[in-house]
């Protein structure tokens, strides 16, 4: 196998042509060596950039010292996924031009070149200028988050209307001289509501400032299991936590984790009204040359409430008698935060299950 700079060496005789017939290309584009010390590129990249390709031969780290510092991993990550034999691969990252005092959105398209033995030997990458498209699909997604707040509000108007009437009915019925356990017992419970919903719309508009460190795994979920195994046996509900292997640490607040992870079994637990298992299982999983930390949490129970996947983000959700609120919204939303994601999967005859996928710490 050649090494690297024997690599290099094969790469050079390459320098001279690839200036000569790149500018035919009529398209921005560029080669690359694997170590990416030299590159060659085209006019047109030259003019989408602002710099030379002597600028980039002389300042080895400048291209990615002009990405934005939010994206430098996702460039990272799509080179590679490109060593690991995905070929091609996209991504899209800010990168600020000469002279330019706004970061540009630009597409890259990247393959391996690869000598007649299949030897990798570089890379060639095409690039976009997709600002304008950003744009638009940020547009889009403003568009969407409005409605989905009008949502939320007209949502939130009907529940507090909701409790207030039952509220009401129970001080008319103690006003006049009634005396029932059960009447103050569902006051209490409708204020109680009426606040939890208050307090997650807080959360829904105003979101804390989050202090992400490497976490265990496993000590987060123990030290859930702790927390809330009596609560849930009063509900007739056993929780079961395994691990399947060892498990990587993952960068997420643990008070936020926390929040998202106590609505996910909240939801999960009105699933099962009448009793039954929630079981939480933890492992890895590797998604496109990335190491994923994969939590599953299944509702299983005599009585397990049907639910359609589509629903359950919806806010607002009735569960059999029970209003979930805000919680797997605003669970969903935590998780984004953290670059992790949560889907809702059932089956006829399998648990309700939710599944979540969180990036692991890169060594």
């Amino acid at each position: 196998m050649p090494t690297r700079s024997q690599i290099r060496g094969q790469l050079l005789p390459f320098k001279s042509r690839a200036y000569a017939f790149l500018d035919f290309i009529p398209c921005a584009i560029a080669v690359w060596s694997l170590d990416g010390l030299f590159r060659a590129m085209n006019e047109r990249t030259v003019r989408l950039t602002g710099y030379s390709t002597n600028e980039f031969q002389n300042t080895p780290s400048l291209w990615i010292s002009r990405i934005h510092p939010l994206d430098t991993a996702a460039f990272l990550t799509a080179r590679k996924r490109l060593e690991s034999g995905e070929d091609p691969v996209s991504c899209e990252y800010r990168f600020l031009p000469k002279g330019l005092h706004q970061e540009r959105w630009f597409n890259e398209t990247c393959r391996t070149i690869q000598t007649g033995d299949r030897e990798n030997m570089g890379i060639i990458s095409v690039y976009s200028d997709v600002s304008e498209l950003v744009a638009l699909r940020q547009s889009k997604e403003d568009e969407n988050r409005i409605g989905q707040v009008r949502q939320v509000i007209d949502g939130l108007t009907h529940e507090v209307t909701n409790n207030l009437q039952v509220i009401r009915g129970a001080l008319d019925f103690l006003s006049r001289g009634g005396v029932n356990s059960t009447a103050h017992r569902v006051m209490e419970d409708h204020v109680e509501q009426a606040n939890k919903l208050m307090k997650e719309l807080s959360e829904y508009f105003y979101t804390p400032s989050c202090e992400t460190i490497d976490s265990d795994p496993v000590v987060m979920l123990e030290e859930l299991a702790q927390r809330m195994k009596n609560d849930l046996l009063k509900h007739g509900i056993r929780l079961q936590v395994v691990h399947r292997g060892p498990l990587l640490p993952t960068r997420i607040d643990p008070a936020e984790f926390r929040r998202a992870f106590d609505k996910v079994l909240e939801f999960s637990r009105a699933l099962i009204p009448n009793g039954g298992e929630l079981k939480i299982d933890a492992s890895l999983r590797k998604i496109e040359g990335e190491r994923y930390l994969e939590l599953t949490v299944s509702s299983k129970g005599a009585a397990c409430i049907p639910m359609e996947a589509e629903d359950v983000f919806r806010p607002f959700l009735r569960v059999g008698a029970q209003s979930v609120g805000l919680s797997m919204m605003l669970a969903q939303e935590i998780l984004r935060r953290h670059d992790g994601k949560i889907v809702f999967e059932t089956a006829h005859e399998k648990p309700a299950t939710f599944r979540i996928l969180l990036r692991t710490r890169k060594d």
